[in-house]
């Protein structure tokens, strides 16, 4: 039996409407939606093509819910010679719709790819002329509790890659018992029947913004001309509240005895029991219970060094965020080597030597995934957030700032700082600007350092060599080699341990070349011995550093 299938004229003119329906669909979806990984975020960010200067920022949250109305208002510079587009960075997680955009009151057409936004200009502008760019959108915070309702980092409003030196205003209206908090000082507080709306003004040049709206208590405190705002959720003890109180306030002047630059005037310090990263703004932190990769003392520590590195002194491309994050964590280092009895309660656990091993440990597990990485991305010069190796700036580059103070002492290491501080401060800085500073200021030794320890890929690793214990009338003679078998030679100096039974016996040594012989008299058989125990040079495998006694 045959069958045939006819389609009507009338269907098959319908089928093809389809057709054309979902090509153009496609069309548009690809033209406003590209995939994310077509985007180069390095690329992109050192295509800047207009400086944002000023924010006015109108927030509206809606009734029994995480969304909010956002109004942004930014008014920027042409910074390059002329252009008829330019782009900006606005987080798709948070965003819900755009309802309207416009430059200079026009709307304009726009092109979306991942988080990035091209805006088409009606026509081409000129280098120096101001645009005012009117964002209107909805937007809905991913990071919130029943306590905290919304809090905004990141891209969450339309701004450059890199940071910029900006000023802001914020209008926050929120249901009535929460609290609105921004960058800058509280300048006005106005209740109505449902809402109450809270404006911030932020007049020093800050680099990144930040937005929380919750059930927040707020205490205040005056010290060394500073004020700090605390602001916590009610789950949090008045005791932490004291401990935030005191710890920021030994950590804020002992940076500014350390790294000098301008002081704060306002630090708000924002508690809250949402599970996101800690972040800094200036002078606003966000800091969570919830978190548990560190200590609260070293993540206030780490945040407020921020204030310094990433704000006073701003990276000036993708590739000198070793100047953010690992000068960050190298700050919290040294409130860990504070005598901690200064301070009532603070963290005893919280030590040097178990960060410098934390960070060891960190470095070796990204040798271990280096098939996860470009090689010449491994170098310190070379690392920008978005790698997939941007661990390294947080341990390697801490670490390697710990050995270059080693190198050239604590003093020099500190004065180094701060004239970095205050060529740099209000300013962009990179890598190259740091380590130039060093060479002109303590010569080829330091110029050395860099070269190996920040502009190479390779590693430094330890290893004893071939020990023999011989007896000598009532005493034993140690015979030991120690090998360098990486390809790095700087620091100079390593420690050596050797333990007995009745005696530890600590000893710091010259070590020139690839290898070091030594030799030592003990009035007993050696148990152990150990070089490089204090985690003094950063070197991905330890196994080969001990030695135990097996007979």
């Amino acid at each position: 039996m045959k069958v045939n299938f006819r389609i009507s004229p009338t269907s098959a003119q319908i089928s093809l409407k389809l057709i054309f329906l979902g090509l153009f669909f496609l069309f548009c979806i690809n033209f406003r939606h590209v995939p994310s990984k077509s985007v180069d975020f390095d690329q992109l960010a050192e295509q800047v093509m207009v400086r944002f200067v000023h924010y006015k920022f109108k927030i509206k949250m809606q009734p029994r819910s995480n969304q909010a109305e956002i109004t942004a208002r930014a008014w920027l510079n042409i910074t390059v010679p002329e252009t008829r587009s330019f782009h900006f960075t606005l987080a798709n997680s948070y965003v819900k719709k755009i309802k309207s955009l416009t430059v200079n009151g026009v709307g304009v057409k726009y092109q979306q790819q991942a988080d990035i936004y091209l805006i088409y200009l009606p026509r081409t502008y000129q280098a120096g002329e101001k645009l005012e760019l009117v964002l209107k959108y909805q937007l809905e915070s991913k990071n919130c509790t029943r306590q905290v309702q919304m809090e905004l980092n990141g891209n969450w409003y339309p701004r450059n890659f890199l940071p910029e030196l900006v000023t802001a205003d914020f209008e926050i209206a929120v249901n009535q018992g929460q609290v609105g908090i921004a960058n800058g000082h509280l300048t006005k507080k106005v209740t109505q029947k449902h809402q109450t709306r809270y404006c911030w003004k932020m007049k020093r040049p800050l680099s990144m913004l930040g937005v929380t709206i919750g059930n927040y208590r707020m205490r205040s405190y005056q010290c060394f001309k500073t004020t700090y705002y605390i602001f916590t959720v009610p789950v949090v003890k008045h005791q932490i509240i004291q401990q935030l109180r005191d710890w920021a306030v030994v950590i804020n002047e002992y940076y500014l005895k350390s790294f000098g630059g301008k002081r704060y005037n306002e630090l708000v310090i924002v508690l809250n029991d949402t599970k996101g990263e800690d972040n800094a703004f200036g002078s606003l932190l966000f800091l969570h219970l919830a978190s548990k990769n560190h200590s609260l003392l070293y993540r206030l520590a780490h945040e407020m060094a921020h204030y310094w590195w990433g704000n006073l002194i701003i990276p000036k491309s993708q590739r000198d965020w070793w100047l953010v994050e690992g000068f960050a964590n190298y700050s919290a280092l040294l409130i860990s080597e504070l005598d901690l009895d200064k301070v009532n309660n603070l963290e005893k656990n919280l030590t040097a030597t178990k960060i410098l091993a934390k960070w060891r440990s960190e470095y070796q597990q990204t040798l271990t995934n280096m098939h996860n990485c470009q090689m010449p991305e491994m170098s310190l010069a070379e690392i920008g957030p978005f790698d997939l190796q941007r661990e390294l700036l947080y341990s390697k580059g801490a670490f390697v700032l710990y050995m270059i103070r080693s190198v050239i002492g604590e003093a020099n290491f500190e004065q180094y700082l701060k004239e970095f501080v205050q060529n740099y401060q209000y300013r962009s800085a990179g890598v190259r600007d740091f380590t130039s500073l060093g060479g002109e200021l303590f010569g080829a030794r330091v110029v050395d350092f860099f070269r190996q320890w920040v502009f190479s890929v390779g590693i430094y690793n330890l290893a004893l060599g071939e020990i023999q214990v011989v007896p000598v009338k009532e005493e034993y003679m140690v015979s030991m080699e120690i090998e360098n078998i990486g390809q790095l030679y700087l620091p100079e100096q390593i420690d050596l341990t050797i333990i007995t039974k009745k005696k530890t016996f600590v000893e710091v040594l010259a070590f020139q070349g690839v290898s070091v012989t030594i030799q030592k008299l003990l009035p007993e058989k050696p148990e152990q011995i150990i070089v490089n125990g204090k985690n003094v040079i950063i070197e991905p495998f330890l196994a080969d550093n001990t030695w135990k006694n097996e007979e």
